[in-house]
């Protein structure tokens, strides 16, 4: 008989799969936050469609006058969607933006002219539908204008906690925005006192200084006369003193050890070698020094300069009540 066949199962191949890259759709919910602002932004100039002026009056309807703001609020969530990591915005910035807009309707519906009419609210004037539910909360503990100001306090906060930004910031922004009366006087006087001691530098730093003490410690070159060149002090070093008995030549050897008619050599031929310190142009430097001095508002005078053989102290006598330190 014939072997009969096993059947075998054919492996079944997996479909491929399609995969989004991570906080896709978060993204894509950001971009429609951005179009949604901009169309409610184009419905509130009466155009756009019937369409958009329906989603503009329906969000009339409930949140009123706070419409104004959505678009605002809807492009800030929308970047920092983007900003965020991993696209994923925490749930507490969420509900607190949430919490703004109630907020921001409730405190409009206190300029409404009735805040208790429902069908006020109803008809988008004032805070809306949500925005009078919060106003009833209120003046059923406050009047008007004081729930109006817990109100504005209560949103403001809110959007400081949105923004991540301190309420002293925001104070030192405003100060520093409101420029005081003797603060301006003050930064003036120091701005005319700085160009009086400019001017005041400059015309002492062109006045040319007087007549220099100097004081030599060492020769210089002020002071060295010219020497004897070498050449002669060599000659001259050899002549033969007066009182020295001639030589004469007895035509006898040198046999002895010593020559009793034997001169040691002259210290002429020694000369001290000290070249004269050379200090520059001591008035022109000590020029320099004071009109250094003056573009610091520092007015000196020069008295003059001890030369040394390498440095040139120069002397000076500041005005009075100035110390100068190293």
């Amino acid at each position: 008989m014939a072997k009969r066949k096993k059947a075998t199962k054919k492996a079944v191949k997996s479909a491929p799969k399609h995969t989004v890259p991570n906080g896709f759709w978060r993204q894509v919910g950001a971009i429609g936050l951005i179009v949604f602002a901009f169309m409610l932004a184009v419905a509130m100039f009466n155009a756009g469609g019937p369409m958009l002026q329906s989603i503009y009056q329906s969000t009339m309807s409930l949140i009123g006058w706070a419409v104004f703001v959505v678009p605002i609020v809807f492009i800030f969530v929308a970047i920092e969607i983007f900003k965020a990591e991993n696209n994923r915005l925490p749930f507490v910035m969420r509900f607190a933006t949430i919490v703004f807009i109630v907020l921001v309707a409730g405190f409009m519906q206190m300029f409404a002219t009735d805040p208790k009419s429902n069908e006020l609210a109803a008809s988008g004037q004032g805070g809306g539908i949500i925005g009078w539910m919060v106003g009833q909360g209120m003046l059923a503990v406050l009047g008007v204008k004081s729930s109006a100001l817990v109100l504005a306090v209560l949103a403001f906060v809110t959007s400081l906690f949105v923004l991540r930004v301190s309420p002293k910031a925001v104070f030192d922004g405003f100060v520093a925005l409101i420029p005081r009366e003797d603060e301006v006087a003050r930064s003036n006087k120091q701005i005319a006192a700085k160009i009086v001691a400019a001017d005041a530098a400059v015309a002492t730093a062109s006045a040319p200084i007087g007549e220099l003490k100097l004081n030599e410690g060492v020769p210089t070159t002020f002071s060295e006369e010219p020497k004897q060149s070498g050449h002669s002090s060599l000659k001259n070093s050899f002549a033969r003193k007066p009182d020295a008995p001639a030589l004469t030549d007895d035509g006898h050897a040198l046999t002895t050890t010593t020559d009793p008619n034997w001169m040691s050599p002259g210290l002429e031929l020694l000369e001290k070698k000290q070249s004269p310190a050379d200090a520059g142009d001591v008035k022109h430097n000590a020029q320099i020094i004071k009109d250094t001095l003056a573009e610091f508002n520092i007015t000196v005078e020069m008295e003059g300069a001890n030369i040394g053989p390498k440095v040139t102290q120069y002397t000076l006598k500041p005005p009075s009540g100035v110390k100068l330190t190293r």
